[in-house]
């Protein structure tokens, strides 16, 4: 195994790697202040002293991620300063590990870190809105109430603040950069956003996604060849299904998902098919080489809005035609993915409760028949109207997704007899 830590306890910053969910928790883009300060701070301390830092970095011994220091480091790298003081953390990282999981050990580890003001209502809620979703990625709940007045505590700032802090960022999100720099007060933005009137709209000459779905894909990696199983040209249907199928069966060789003695609870695996989807999607609208169609995974760095798929390019041109004041919803494709539970009826992709307020948009949906064998998959347009909202969720059944003439990229639903019955599909 690599020893990452000399014997004088420092580390090589060129064998550190940042990590992937300290970016998302803390965006250096908001830290620009913090960073100049404390590079001015490392440069001092390591002309008078030999070395970077007085207090040490935290690293894991078995890869070398930084669990705290990333900053530091990425400082080190700016200055060409090659070694920094550095332990080993308790923590082992694993990429099979949540993500959630992940980013409330980071958080604890660097709560109370000078050089962050966690108290800076954006930098709050970049950081808590991550955290929610990361969480929901695991469990498929919301945070409570309890959860967000203890976060709220912990970033110094008012428990009934943050909620409306919260509610003006989901409204209007431009809002928060004015309270920061004090241009408007917290009542002021909350008035603002409590007036019923909707920020955020509909383009009623919206792009829809079906006619997409016919284009070819030009450029494929690879990789991505090697794991579809050929090196025919795809229309974008046929690679979302095969290259996101691909990608789910060959982690079967490494997670014993199925196992009956050490598998996985039956809600993650879904996870698994859903998370492949995305980016096999994303993957297909990139690969097509239409510039409007440029799009990024819930994962981009570039992706603030954690959209499954966002469309930056196709969200510009549409707020560019906006009514003065207003701003059109997001450009987006949602992907949602589920267990197949007996009947139509029975199954349903949940979401967050907001989902029931949300205007319409084209998902992709499906169903696996429980061990990655036979899949449905479906694009499909869904208004708020169309979710249940049950507790701080909100679902809709497969029956009522029938009544919504989705477009079938694999399988298919059917009635007979008056019940919804489904036509499995297969990629071999």
């Amino acid at each position: 195994m690599k020893k990452f830590i000399n014997n004088k306890g420092f580390a090589n910053v060129d064998d550190l790697t940042y990590h992937p969910a300290n970016e998302k928790l803390y965006p250096r883009e908001n830290f620009k202040e913090e960073i100049k300060k404390l590079r001015k701070k490392i440069k001092e301390w390591y002309a008078e002293y030999g070395y970077p830092n007085h207090t040490v970095i935290q690293i894991c011994k078995k890869t070398g991620v930084i669990y705290a220091g990333n900053f530091r480091v990425l400082i080190c790298k700016m200055l060409g300063i090659k070694w920094i003081k550095a332990e080993y953390c308790k923590r082992i990282f694993k990429e099979t590990a949540w993500e959630s999981d992940e980013m409330e050990f980071l958080a604890e580890l660097n709560d109370g870190d000078a050089k962050r003001d966690e108290s800076n209502f954006k930098i709050a809620l970049v950081k808590w809105d991550a955290m929610c979703k990361a969480h929901f990625d695991k469990t498929g709940k919301t945070y409570g109430g309890e959860d967000r007045n203890k976060f709220a505590r912990d970033s110094k700032i008012d428990k009934d603040v943050f909620l409306k802090l919260i509610k003006i960022n989901e409204e209007d999100p431009d809002l928060i950069g004015k309270l920061v720099s004090r241009e408007m007060s917290v009542k002021e933005a909350w008035d603002l956003v409590s007036d019923p009137k909707p920020k955020e709209i509909v383009d009623p000459k919206r792009h829809s996604f079906y006619d997409d779905l016919m284009l070819p894909t030009k450029a494929v990696k690879p990789k991505q060849i090697k794991s579809i199983g050929h090196t025919e040209k795809l229309l974008v249907k046929d690679y979302i299904v095969k290259r996101g199928i691909a990608m789910t069966k060959a982690s079967l060789d490494e997670v014993p998902y199925f196992d009956r003695d050490v598998g996985w609870e039956k809600q993650y695996p879904s996870t698994q098919l859903s998370n492949s989807i995305m980016s096999s999607t994303a993957e297909a609208f990139n690969n097509t080489g239409v510039k409007n169609l440029k799009c990024k995974s819930a994962g981009a760095v570039s992706n603030k809005t954690y959209a499954d798929v966002l469309f930056p390019y196709l969200t510009k041109l549409a707020n560019e035609k906006a009514p003065a004041g207003e701003r059109y919803f997001d450009t987006q494709v949602e992907i949602k993915m589920c267990n197949w539970k007996h009947t139509a009826g029975e199954t349903k992709i949940y979401s967050a409760s907001g989902s029931a307020r949300m205007p319409e948009q084209d998902m992709i949906v499906g169903s696996h028949c429980g061990n990655f064998t036979k899949f449905l998959i479906m694009m499909v347009t869904i208004k708020g109207e169309h979710w249940t909202k049950a507790s701080k969720q909100a679902y809709i059944s497969f029956a009522t997704l029938f009544k919504l003439n989705p477009t079938y990229l694999l399988g298919e639903l059917f009635e007979s007899s008056g019940k919804v019955e489904i036509d499995w599909g297969q990629v071999e």
